[in-house]
């Protein structure tokens, strides 16, 4: 068995939100439960007397007769909550506080606990309040035009097609970047981080999508409300990048913190190179799990590697962390090999710090050119300077830097340089 439930965006804890937003929309839920629990056991009452003949009927034919489906359209419970054969716009919007039971409010309420809150790193309350309402709104809405079911005055009710709506806008807003999860396996448990986007599919297509077209059917599989769920996470999805496109949002921003810095602060000096690195820097202190910040960061060194100072490139190289350079080992690559082009030390501080497979992999990528062996030469003897002959992999080192100065020659920073 495997256990793994998302927890947060992975961004610094000073820009994850507070708890007593989620709090709220949960106390929200309970009360609209309790202010409604009187009417659901009238309603559960009321369609008792009716349910030894709707299981009957429901073994021979798909439709209750008109005596019966006359008798449910006046149950209690289509005052607050619409049905296929009862509905206004009232009642779509209260149905997404209203709950058939103590356990559909529980698991809902822990969803719309996790939704809001994720959601917030990216968006205010007030927003994610609306996406939730018009998200699960036209959820229920939809639901309720084209599912088929044994009578036309069952109720749709529930925060489930709203949740799915703010999973929809979490997944525009951090389908790039990556999430902190909770993993439980039966011989070990703790927290990884993973890519948004390889959960996608898990959570939508196989789960929804697959499982909504068993509703259009009358004999459909189980009572859950799939197609409210799938409209829901569409509506979310579409709102979420309409709100995006409105407020102009970069691909390379991932909270709501960056952005906003990134619009009052730095958008307006953000036109020269060197400006640009204080920009990219600026933002990672915000944020210190952008890659796509760093990559910009990256391409901008690169330019100016030569206007740069020694404490900028000492912070620069404090964010390329070994999980930034496993995945984005080329862009890392270029920018070393820039420096020793330039005859600029690569920090120490990071070289001796760096794990020895991270080298490995930099200097694979290096040498993916015969010419540029010279530079893989420099980054291991600086290398080799900063771990002081006590690093893991020293030995391996020391074997191909012998290697390279039998290529290279007798004097290697002759082919440096001549190389340069």
């Amino acid at each position: 068995m495997i256990l793994l439930v998302p927890l947060n965006p992975e961004v610094p804890s000073i820009l994850r939100p507070k708890l007593w937003p989620s709090l709220m929309m949960v106390l929200c839920l309970c009360f609209a439960f309790y202010f409604t629990k009187d009417l659901l056991s009238a309603d559960m009452a009321y369609v008792e007397k009716v349910e030894t003949q709707i299981g009957q009927q429901n073994s021979k034919t798909s439709h209750l007769d008109s005596q019966t489906e006359q008798y449910l359209a006046t149950r209690p419970l289509l005052a607050i909550a619409p049905a296929k054969g009862s509905w206004d716009i009232e009642r779509i919007v209260k149905a997404n506080f209203i709950h058939g039971s103590a356990t559909h409010l529980i698991l809902n309420s822990i969803g719309i606990f996790a939704g809001i809150r994720i959601c917030m790193t990216f968006i205010p309350l007030l927003t994610a309040m609306f996406i939730f309402l018009l998200g699960g709104s036209l959820g229920l809405w939809i639901s309720i035009l084209n599912s088929q079911q044994i009578s036309d005055y069952i109720p749709h009710v529930g925060a489930s097609a709203g949740l799915f709506a703010l999973m929809g806008t979490y997944y525009v807003f951090n389908f790039r970047f990556r999430t902190q999860y909770f993993f439980w396996l039966p011989i070990r448990r703790g927290f990884v981080s993973l890519r948004t986007s390889w959960f996608f599919f898990v959570d939508v297509i196989l789960l929804e999508l697959v499982l909504s077209a068993a509703q259009l059917f009358p004999d459909r599989l189980d009572s859950v409300d799939h197609i409210a769920h799938v409209v829901g996470f569409s509506s979310g999805v579409f709102l979420a990048i309409c709100l995006r496109f409105a407020l102009k949002w970069p691909k390379f921003l991932q909270t709501r913190a960056e952005y906003l810095y990134w619009n009052h602060f730095i958008l307006k000096n953000h036109r020269t190179n060197q400006n640009k690195i204080h920009a990219w820097l600026e933002l990672l202190r915000l944020n210190r799990y952008n890659d796509f910040v760093k990559l910009k960061l990256c391409s901008s060194l690169k330019k100016t590697c030569s206007l740069t100072t020694d404490a900028e490139l000492n912070e620069v190289f404090k964010f390329f962390v070994p999980t930034f350079v496993r995945l984005n080992t080329n862009s890392v690559t270029k920018v070393i090999r820039r420096l020793i082009s330039e005859n600029r030390e690569i920090p120490s501080r990071w070289l001796s710090k760096v794990p020895y497979d991270i080298i490995i992999r930099i200097s694979k990528s290096m040498t993916s050119q015969p010419r540029h062996e010279f530079f893989l030469y420099q980054l291991l003897a600086e290398y080799q300077r900063a771990q002081k002959g006590k690093g893991k992999g020293t030995s391996t080192v020391d074997k191909l830097m012998r290697r390279l100065e039998a290529q290279l020659g007798k004097d290697p920073t002759k082919s440096t340089q001549k190389a340069s």
